[in-house]
């Protein structure tokens, strides 16, 4: 662990008092700083509102490499249930009292317990999107927003590559393709082999787990990549490039992070397909 973390209370003070405005985020661990500790955690949290700006919440993630480390156990979806009530709770006094909701709950709880996730008023201007708050409603708002696919004589079949967190949410997008005469729009699940089976982010692929994954797919007209799987330098965690993957694959490859880039991905080549 971080010899350091003991301290962040202060560290967190004194950046506060020097005017920055922070984003914190609390990586939960059950029975570990879940229940009464997470509710301290928060508490104290709040006290720095508003130079602690947001605070989100984000289930423990846990890969196959686990020789040699602390014990730590999944959230399931009872654990996650409880959780999520409470926060919903919290979520309530803090807009009544700060008049915003503070305390987000990461998209993960939301798919592993079933429920909607809340409407876009709740995330405040969405600060914690890249801590993987939010995503699942700005993809579905977006997708109410796309403008009508023209129909197209000679069917086109479409790809889209996802991990099962977003399976979902991504085959709304798929569904609402295949409203438009000529398109055919499935959703594949690409395992995580590399981090292991439990790692269901679409932003933890690798190269690996989806050039294995569309072994079962190909042929297609248009194949989709999660974009949240290549870094700010074009690389995935297995240090590939759109361009290597494509050779691999012998197609060619798109990358899309919500429904417009796959909307304009169809109609600028939609031409070849009148």
């Amino acid at each position: 662990g971080n010899p350091r973390a003991a301290a962040i209370r202060e560290q967190l003070t004194t950046l506060a008092k020097a005017g920055l405005e922070l984003h914190c985020q609390i990586v939960v661990c059950p029975n570990l700083n879940d229940g009464a500790e997470l509710k301290q955690t928060v508490a104290e949290l709040a006290q720095l509102y508003p130079a602690v700006a947001s605070v989100a919440a984000v289930p423990v993630g846990l890969t196959k490499f686990r020789d040699h480390l602390i014990p730590l156990i999944p959230f399931n979806k009872k654990s996650a249930l409880d959780l999520l009530k409470w926060a919903q709770e919290q979520q309530q006094v803090f807009r009544q009292h700060l008049g915003c909701t503070f305390f987000h709950i990461s998209d993960e709880f939301y798919v592993l317990t079933g429920q909607e996730v809340p409407p876009a008023e709740y995330y405040d201007g969405f600060p914690q999107l890249e801590n993987g708050v939010g995503l699942i409603r700005q993809f579905l708002d977006n997708l109410t927003l796309l403008p009508p696919l023209m129909p197209r004589e000679k069917e086109s079949r479409i790809i889209m590559i996802t991990g099962s967190a977003a399976a979902k949410t991504v085959q709304c997008l798929a569904n609402w393709c295949n409203q438009f005469p000529g398109f055919n729009a499935q959703v594949k699940v690409a395992t995580n082999n590399f981090w292991g089976s439990s790692v269901t982010t679409a932003g933890l692929l690798t190269a690996q787990d989806v050039l294995s994954c569309l072994q079962s797919c190909l042929p297609a007209d248009y194949i989709f990549l999660p974009a949240a799987m290549f870094s700010t330098e074009g690389l995935t965690l297995d240090d590939w490039t759109l361009a290597q993957m494509e050779h691999a694959a012998g197609t060619a490859l798109r990358i899309a992070s919500l429904p417009e880039d796959v909307w304009y991905g169809l109609v600028e080549r939609s031409e070849d397909h009148d």
